[in-house]
């Protein structure tokens, strides 16, 4: 189900490109959008942009992608060029392309206008506009910024018909209400970053109605069970499809002696068998494919393997349920009307022995425990024609865990041996991937990550791992060169932490930081004395900001030195300065190493 990404594209989105520095290489001087609902649900949207190019890097806002399908029509294609002197480029409609791919028009026409306008020059001003004629207010515009460059001025207005009982939710703009009319507006908007883990535009405007069509027919959107029961109507099967799917549940299952080995039967079948191939718009957003089709071609998206998962487990007696998913990020804190459009994904709902586990044939891990990672935060609606919205619960705090713990023991002539316990918990105990039987692999990892904190590693021996369904632990030994860390001072060491760190805060930003996963790092850094020791005062030094916190402390136990380190981020947006300042700050102690003095 992909139909929100389609809602984004139609206002506009210019092709992706690597811009620059200074918005981009353009600056948008007017994003307008009309929308008409008639009266028999259907709409009109017109879209106005000015364009002024700043740089040679603007020039790739001269092509222009408009997606449409069986839904959408585009049509009245207009605009030109302005060239620095005056001098008016008209576009051609030799300028105006659509491209289509022949194995996947057959699941629902798609295709993609491409409008080139002419002669983009730095200086110049381009103006397009277009009419988009909408069949199906399921395919009503999500106005959501997008445009990478400042704009000036960007406007949204709707009309709609005495008939039609329109809903609308917005944020970041100013609004004007009329009788059956709304205007939504907003001036000198900033550049939006191209940085990775940007935070989400304040900019949308979201639309539903009481009632929409779709394929001819009327259905009722009032209430979440009425958006599930337009799904189980879109999901019917035919009967060749039904008497096929339970010919193969019955062979899956054949040789399972308890439930639990029918129920990963099955969902091995359909995430193995079954490639997830994301259609866009599939037969169309809506309708999933007869189940004997999916089998037959063995690929599908994520609403054909979860609606056929549902089938296999109906057919052997579990009760089973397609459960639509709004995965958008821009919905963590709004109030929902219901409608079908919200949702871009599909997993199932499944009960067995009393519980309710979720499956996601097309993620990963989705047989490990209650909840699917992916999906934990998300709104959803189980398609059983009664539920209502509800949210998965949020990720285990923190998503990913991980504590180093080392023992340094200096009393040997030329070198240091070290015991080392690796605990990785959450989402972090897959970080080392299938580990079974792989200690070979494992050991040439952790000396990666010994050598990048400065650690000259020999004679590494991993002594025994264990494994829980969320949690990873590596015991081991490993020597070092007393050469390499022993100095007149002491001992001097280097730190996993700050490195696994500086992967985090990797760049200079010129944008605030969104990061939905939380973390809780930590180190502890143990050397045994040799003798009296000289010893250097206990500290505790600690970097604190909204929702992240770092600590840098020594103490002294049983005649050792005991360094620690502490990182947590409780996930979320990190205002630019305060990113940019903790990152010097970690920078700074790159090369601070922790220093045991003694005899």
């Amino acid at each position: 189900m992909r139909a929100a990404i389609l809602f984004i594209l139609i206002i506009g989105l210019p092709a992706p490109y690597a811009g620059n520095a200074h918005g981009n290489g353009a600056v948008g001087l007017l994003d307008s959008t009309d929308i008409e609902i008639k009266n028999n649900l259907t709409a009109k949207v017109r879209l106005y942009k000015t364009i002024e190019i700043t740089s040679e890097a603007g020039a790739a806002f001269a092509e222009i992608t408009v997606p449409v399908n069986d839904f959408i029509e585009i049509e009245d294609i207009r605009g030109y060029t302005i060239l620095p002197g005056g001098r008016k480029i008209k576009l051609r409609s030799s300028d105006i392309k659509t491209a289509s791919i022949a194995e996947i028009r057959e699941f629902g026409g798609y295709r993609v206008v491409l409008i080139s306008l002419r002669s983009p020059v730095v200086g110049a001003r381009l103006h397009y506009q277009y009419t988009l004629k909408i069949k199906s207010l399921l395919y009503l515009p999500r106005v959501i910024r997008r445009e990478p460059y400042k704009v000036a001025r960007y406007v949204t207005r709707v009309r709609w018909g005495s008939k039609v009982k329109l809903n609308y939710d917005y944020g970041g703009f100013d609004l004007e209400v009329g009788e059956n009319r709304v205007k939504f507006f907003a001036d000198d908007l900033p550049g939006l970053s191209v940085e990775p883990n940007s935070c989400p535009d304040e900019y949308y405007v979201m639309f539903s109605a009481d009632r929409f069509k779709y394929r001819k027919k009327k259905y009722p959107s009032l209430t979440w069970p009425d958006v599930s029961r337009f799904f189980i109507s879109r999901s019917r099967q035919s009967d060749q499809s039904l008497s096929e799917t339970a010919a193969l549940a019955r062979r899956l299952v054949k040789d399972a002696r308890v439930k639990t080995d029918s129920v990963k039967a099955i969902f091995d079948y359909v995430a193995d068998s079954v490639a997830y191939v994301s259609l866009e718009l599939g037969k169309s957003d809506f309708d999933p494919h007869f189940c004997d089709l999916i089998i037959d071609r063995q690929f599908g998206d994520c609403k054909d393997q979860s609606v056929l998962l549902t089938s296999l487990y109906n057919q052997i007696g579990f009760e089973a349920h397609p459960v639509l998913v709004a995965a958008g990020e821009y919905l963590l804190n709004r109030e929902i009307r219901p409608w079908p459009a919200i949702f871009d994904h599909v997993a199932v709902s499944l009960e067995t022995d009393g519980k309710i586990v979720i499956l996601d044939p097309s993620g990963t891990h989705s047989m490990e425990g209650d909840i699917p990672s992916n999906l934990r935060g998300k709104l959803y609606l189980v398609v059983d024609g009664q539920s209502d919205l509800r949210r998965f619960p949020e990720r285990r705090r923190p998503s990913k865990g991980i504590s180093w713990s080392f023992v340094l023991d200096s009393s040997g002539e030329s070198e240091i041996n070290v015991a080392f316990d690796l605990k990785y918990y959450n989402e972090a105990s897959g970080i080392f991937g299938d580990i079974d039987g792989e200690k070979a692999r494992l050991g040439g990892i952790l000396k990666t990550l010994f050598r990048q904190a400065e650690w000259h590693v020999s004679s590494l021996k991993i002594e025994d791992i264990i494994v829980d369904r969320d949690t990873l632990v590596v015991y081991g030994r490993f020597t070092i060169d007393g050469g390499d860390v022993e100095s007149p001072e002491g001992i001097s060491v280097g730190s996993p932490i700050l490195v696994y760190l500086l992967d985090i805060f990797s760049g200079i930003r010129s944008g605030d930081y969104c990061r939905g996963e939380s973390y809780q790092l930590d180190e502890t850094i143990t050397v045994n004395s040799r003798g009296t020791d000289d010893g250097i005062p206990a500290y505790n030094e600690v970097w604190v900001l909204d929702g992240l916190e770092f600590s840098d402390g020594l103490s002294s136990e049983n005649e050792s030195s005991v360094y620690r380190r502490e990182f947590s981020f409780d996930g979320g947006r990190i205002p630019r300065d305060d990113y940019n300042a903790f990152r010097d700050f970690i920078l700074s102690m790159r090369n601070q190493r922790y220093v045991h003095h003694g005899e």
